[in-house]
């Protein structure tokens, strides 16, 4: 229990020089604190647990180890406070910020036991009593929907993953949180080329900004945990600005992007279908979780359809696909038929449509994903100013699994099926064949690159 936990901690006493009353003054130890919940920070993150400024920036290599840290610099913050408390701690998605929160719950109920009121997981809501004998409490936010971030001032707040979170959620919605009660803040992240965190990073490194902004920069190597061997992979196999960014934490211009080019491939509008000409659909199919995309291109490479929802059943999404199918004059369609697209494309190959499946595997999906990064370094096709779709690509990025493999995909909490649909209409123009007549085996594995 917290408050039984204080007498492990260090008490001190002071003299009002004004009435000369002795008044009594306890003294938190962050660090006798760290060690009673079980935590030795290594000298790299001693580094940034001692620090005081207003604003701590911390970049660093994935796997460094910047989720436990948080997690522990939350609770020494709410803990030590002789007041009631209030702080957040913000991750640009759901995903992401619960797997911060989760580690603090852990953390508090294996240690704090009856000092816990509430603790929730699904709301993502801590509070127990502190030194103090007060209500602190730690909240877990999602940046996905700023308008969940206006609320009552902060007395502190941790920002993971920071360099996703876009800036004007930042400057708007976050920072202003912590001007009247004079709050503290700590945004970690790795980075994600050269924006508002690469700025907030370079005024740390500014010894005019002491005891205001402070920078620290760790690769990941620093973690003992994570195996040479795995990062020796990386290296190897990982394009080198990409190794640098994830791993390094170096700061980019190109952001490690797997896709480049992006903004010379933003034209046109959405358009209705023309007589006399030939258009490709792709399709990207889930029913709950992820979104099932839509995506026409016509002849020429211009995207002049999308269509995106989840959690509607399977009848309603066939007809949307076999409705955009003929209103862009019977277009060929190839659909992910992986898992949970098997059913509706073998109904639908059944109405006679000029559909053909894409079974997804490491090499299918490397050979799909190959394909429309050309596509757009080339400029081969174009799209309008979809955001979610711009979203998704700029998102769009490599990692190494567990079993130090090379992977290319959304970042966690993120989504895909916009890449995929429109990854799986250029294929289409790629292959420059009319599935219309692909009916035997060879000629559906020749559409899938197979």
């Amino acid at each position: 229990m917290a408050i039984q936990c204080a007498t492990k901690f260090r008490f001190s006493g002071r003299r009002d020089k004004a009435d000369a009353i002795t008044i009594p003054k306890f003294y938190f130890d962050k660090f006798k604190f760290f060690a009673d919940m079980g935590y030795t920070p290594r000298p790299d993150q001693m580094e940034v647990h001692r620090d005081t400024s207003d604003i701590r920036v911390l970049a660093c290599g994935t796997r460094w180890g910047k989720s436990k840290l948080s997690a522990m610099e939350a609770l020494s913050a709410a803990i030590s406070a002789f007041d009631r408390s209030f702080g957040w701690v913000v991750a640009p998605t759901y995903t992401l910020a619960e797997k911060v929160f989760r580690e603090i719950l852990f953390i508090a109920r294996r240690n704090l036991g009856k000092g816990i009121v509430e603790a929730s997981d699904s709301k993502m809501k801590l509070r127990f009593r502190n030194l103090g004998g007060y209500i602190s409490e730690i909240h877990g936010k999602t940046a996905e929907n700023p308008d969940n971030l206006l609320g009552e001032g902060l007395d502190w707040l941790i920002v993971d993953e920071a360099a996703r979170v876009k800036r004007t959620v930042w400057e708007a919605y976050l920072s202003q949180r912590l001007i009247d009660k004079n709050g503290w803040a700590l945004l970690d992240s790795t980075p994600k080329g050269k924006n508002w965190f690469h700025e907030i990073y370079l005024r740390g490194l500014d010894p005019l900004e002491k005891g205001r902004v402070k920078s620290f920069s760790y690769p990941t190597a620093n973690n003992p945990l994570v195996k040479k061997d795995l990062l020796d992979v990386a290296r190897m196999e990982l394009p080198e600005d990409v190794y640098r960014q994830e791993y390094l934490a170096a700061f980019l211009e190109s952001g490690g992007l797997v896709f480049r080019g992006i903004d010379r491939c933003i034209a046109g509008e959405l358009r209705e279908g023309k007589l006399y000409t030939t258009y490709v659909v792709g399709v990207d199919l889930a029913k709950y979780k992820d979104f099932t995309v839509i995506v026409v291109l016509d002849s020429r490479g211009q995207l002049v359809a999308f269509d995106r929802f989840n959690q509607i059943d399977w009848a309603v999404q066939k007809a949307r696909i076999r409705m955009i199918s003929k209103r862009y004059n019977n277009a060929s369609i190839l659909i992910d038929s992986t898992g949970v697209g098997d059913p509706i494309y073998e109904d639908l190959a059944r109405e006679s449509l000029p559909i053909a499946p894409y079974t997804f595997t490491e090499v299918s999906k490397k050979t799909l994903i190959d394909n429309l990064i050309m596509a757009i370094e080339n400029r081969q096709i174009t799209f309008p100013r979809i955001d979610v779709l711009i979203n998704e690509l700029e998102a769009f990025s490599y990692e190494m699994t567990d079993a130090g493999r090379l992977k290319r995909g959304a970042p966690q909490g993120y989504h895909d099926d916009c890449v995929i649909a429109l990854a799986l209409a250029a294929f289409q123009l790629s292959k420059r064949v009319d599935m219309t007549y692909a009916t035997t085996l060879s000629d559906l594995e020749s559409i899938r690159g197979l």
